[in-house]
């Protein structure tokens, strides 16, 4: 069977019944507080290679 066939097949078949049901809780408007903070990220792929990131810094 190609792969085309194998597509085909599974686009005819009937959709599953969901066997759980989720309940969403609404997110406060202020959740999540936080970042992500790099304070001078020096970066290399090997300890003799030249570095790739020097002294980065992104908040």
């Amino acid at each position: 069977m190609t792969s085309a066939e194998r597509v085909i097949e599974y686009i005819d078949l009937e959709p599953e019944e969901s066997s759980h049901v989720r309940n969403f809780q609404s997110i406060p408007p202020q959740w999540p507080i936080g970042g992500i903070v790099f304070d001078n990220l020096s970066f290399r792929y090997s300890s003799t290679s030249p570095w790739a990131l020097h002294n980065l810094n992104i908040s």
